[in-house]
Formats: C-alpha cells, sequence, structure tokens
C-alpha cells in the first residue's frame, strides 16, 4: 500500500494496481498492487519525491520478482506541500480481531534515502511507536533487530513488549542501492477512480471498522457439531464449532428416515423440472405434498418456497400491504 493523506490527486497508476480515496485516517489517496505475495520473499520498494514551490509530487514503485524490473504503483499530488522526504516510517498492522491469535512478523531493510545532492545515505536508526490499540488493548506487540534487519511483530500472544520511543540501531551493510526506475509517465493528470475501485475502497472501510462477515466452507454434513475452514487468510484453518446457525431446528438433516425419503423421491421423480410450475406446470408430488399440507393446517391452499429468503420476499411484502386486516398461519 502506497498512501498520502493531504487530499491529493492521483495523477498516474501501474497495472494490476486499485486506487481510490483515502479515507478514515485520512483525507488523500490509497493505492496497493494486486499481486500473488510469497511469505518470506523479500520485497523492494522505492518512494520518490519532486517538490514545487506550491506541491510535491510523490511516485511509488516496486521491483517485480520474476521480471527483474521496476514498476510504477502510483503517483500522487499533494497541494499545499513543496517539501520532499520526511518523518518515513514502515507499519505492520492487523484490522482483523478474528486472527489476533497468529503472530504477525515483518522484516524491512536495508533502508536508504538519497538526498538532494544525489548521494545515498543508510538509514540504521529506528524508533517503534503503536497505536491505540497497543496501548489499551494489545500489548503483545514489539520490535527489534534480526538477521541485520528491523522487525515488527504483533499478535499471537506470544511475550514481547516495547515501549514506544524506544530505539533500534541495525549494523549497516555500506552497500548503496543500484536503482534503474523506469521513466514517469509522459503527461500526468488527474485520473479519476473507477467503479471498481470504488467498491474495493468500501470493502477496505468495512473490513477496518470489523464489519466485514468472511464466509465459512463447512465440510462435515448438518449436525450440531460441524467442521469449517475459513474462506479467508492462508493457510487455511479447518475447525470443529458448535453449530448456532442452522435451519435443522428438529435435527432432522441427517435423519435415516429423511435422507431415505430423499434418494427415494430422485429415483422417481429425478431432480425435478427444468422450468418454473408458472410456465411448465407442477409434478404430481408436489400438488399431493401441498394438498396434505393444506389440511393439516386447516388452510385453502399452501404456497411452496425453496428457502425462507424467498418466502420473506414472496409472502412477508404481500401480507404488509393488507395493512394487518388478514391473519396468516
Amino acid at each position: 500500500m502506497f498512501s498520502d493523506e493531504n487530499r491529493v490527486k492521483l495523477l498516474a497508476k501501474g497495472e494490476n494496481v486499485v486506487a481510490s480515496d483515502f479515507g478514515n485516517e485520512g483525507t488523500g489517496g490509497h493505492s496497493h498492487l494486486i499481486y500473488a505475495w510469497k511469505t518470506g520473499q523479500p520485497q523492494k520498494f522505492v518512494v520518490t519525491a519532486k517538490a514545487e514551490s506550491d506541491h510535491t509530487d510523490y511516485t511509488g514503485y516496486w521491483f517485480h520478482p520474476e521480471q527483474k524490473t521496476w514498476k510504477l504503483i502510483a503517483s500522487f499530488r499533494a497541494p499545499h506541500d513543496g517539501k520532499l522526504l520526511r518523518s518515513l516510517y514502515s507499519f505492520n498492522e492487523n484490522f482483523g480481531g478474528s486472527n489476533g491469535h497468529l503472530q504477525r512478523k515483518a522484516l524491512f531493510g536495508p533502508q536508504w534515502i538519497r538526498l538532494a545532492d544525489g548521494k545515498w545515505q543508510e538509514i540504521t536508526e529506528s524508533s517503534f511507536s503503536h497505536d491505540g490499540t497497543g496501548k489499551e488493548n494489545r500489548i503483545d506487540r514489539y520490535m527489534g533487530v534480526e538477521k541485520g534487519l528491523f522487525f515488527l511483530s504483533n499478535g499471537g500472544f506470544v511475550p514481547g513488549y516495547t515501549k514506544s520511543g524506544d530505539k533500534f540501531t541495525r549494523p549497516a551493510t555500506g552497500h548503496a542501492p543500484e536503482i534503474q526506475l523506469p521513466a514517469p509517465p509522459a503527461k500526468l493528470k488527474p485520473w479519476l477512480p473507477t467503479y471498481k475501485d470504488h467498491l474495493v475502497q468500501q470493502l477496505t472501510d468495512i473490513r477496518a471498522a470489523g464489519l466485514y462477515k468472511s464466509e465459512r466452507i463447512i465440510t462435515t454434513p448438518q449436525d450440531a457439531h460441524i467442521r469449517v475452514i475459513q474462506s479467508t487468510g492462508s493457510p487455511a484453518i479447518e475447525r470443529e464449532v458448535l453449530n448456532l446457525c442452522a435451519n435443522n431446528y428438529l435435527g432432522l438433516a441427517e435423519h435415516p428416515e429423511v435422507i431415505a425419503a430423499a434418494h427415494a423421491g430422485l429415483d422417481r421423480w429425478v431432480t425435478g423440472f427444468p422450468r418454473c410450475a408458472s410456465s411448465a406446470a407442477r409434478s404430481n408430488c408436489t400438488s399431493n405434498w401441498k394438498r396434505s399440507s393444506a389440511s393439516f393446517l386447516g388452510t385453502d391452499d399452501t404456497i411452496l418456497y425453496s428457502s425462507c429468503f424467498d418466502a420473506n420476499g414472496g409472502f412477508v411484502r404481500d401480507a404488509a400491504r393488507s395493512g394487518g386486516r388478514h391473519h396468516f398461519r
């Protein structure tokens, strides 16, 4: 992710990059690259700043590991700036509390900065900071130096605690980077986000607010206890849970007689009619079931819905239009 928080304008973006407005923490622009990231594979990034009297153009680049070349992520123009890079930082954050039991660790470095005179200067000192969550809710977050690199870690309930403001020093490599960046876009102009980018940003905000619902995949038959796989995250984790959200109220979903009756229905009536009843009629089996149900309930007829969702959409709406003058059951 490459972002800037000063009501910026997006000037250009690279291939497979999603860009949109940046909300919540700032009022600027946000962009992130869609790529099959591999855990443990080092990634290289460069951020440049071109300062003018009344604005600064910030541009982010990423080195493609397979193609061995630098790629544009995005270029933003920050108005009312006119300054070069300052207050540099890296971060490791996790907005999803559902996987807070897993440790999240990232290594950073070596870091270099090229000064205005073109000389490279190595950054070997850094300090630690955290947000409100790290102050009040979770203290399993810390910083250190490992394999000559700075690292940040959070989550996992592992021993480790670093005070905000603690300083660290990593060993210098002494090897300045050799970088051949691609030429900037020939003509930079304000870029309007696509509707897809708008939707991606909305989902990002929903996740940040803790309101995103991830689908779980059930790998066992319906029962009081089932096994599920979380559909997001890597690696996939399967676990046993107590099933409290099924419509299997009477516990008949796995009853042998119900299963045998379903097989018998398939053997006689196959999988059903290829079209809806309004245009292709209905089976004798369905008619018998509707008559039996109406007789049992003491009603004139029975409407058969394929799901509770369909029943709510097709029946409750019409019942509500009656203004409560009729009694339904």
